[in-house]
């Protein structure tokens, strides 16, 4: 599942349409190459009303051997914009219904965002998971923050908080930046 409705207000546009790939492919068809190239052959892509139409033309020709489908978040009347992430993946279910509600059938889901390039080395290791995941419930691919810093200001990083080998919760911090070999929040030290 590709999230890709966020309204881009920081980024001043459809982040996951902005042409970065070698050839100026769109972000989200890099993301969905790498998934076809882990294995993934079906994906979702989350929208909104004021993404569907770029994130949907990007799509067209994205990889012939994925089947794109597409869901819409939509934006509640008392707000301006959408709420988040787990917003977002109940929009999937409700609107793609039944194929998400027998788990027992269900063969794993992984949820990535659409402005996001994770690289085909996490996309296959999501993929051996949900390949081995026995009776587990759910896992996450995780970075070491440090290889995941911009040279060019500071970003938002969720950090997982673990207790007794489980993810209990992710701390979202911003202004995360590099200072004289140290990383460092807009609060403190990391």
């Amino acid at each position: 599942m590709l999230l890709a409705a966020g309204l881009g207000s920081r980024y001043g546009g459809v982040k996951p349409v902005a042409p970065v790939g070698p050839q100026g492919e769109p972000l989200i068809v890099m993301a969905v190459r790498q998934a076809a190239e882990a294995g993934f052959d079906e994906i979702v892509v989350v929208v909104g009303q004021a993404t569907e139409a770029e994130v949907a033309a990007a799509l067209a020709s994205a990889h012939p051997a994925v089947r794109i489908s597409f869901a819409r978040q939509v934006v509640p009347e008392h707000r301006r914009r959408p709420w988040g992430t787990v917003d977002a993946v109940l929009a999937a279910v409700d609107s793609l219904g039944s194929q998400f509600v027998e788990f027992d059938e269900f063969d794993g889901l992984v949820v990535a965002n659409g402005d996001d390039l994770y690289g085909a080395v996490a996309m296959v290791a999501a993929r051996r998971w949900i390949a081995s995941a026995g009776d587990a419930v759910g896992a996450a691919v995780m970075f070491e923050v440090a290889k995941t810093m911009s040279s060019v200001g500071g970003v938002s990083r969720a950090v997982p908080v673990v207790h007794d080998g489980r993810l209990v919760a992710l701390e979202e911090h911003r202004d995360v930046h590099v200072d004289s070999g140290t990383i460092l929040t807009g609060t403190g030290q990391l």
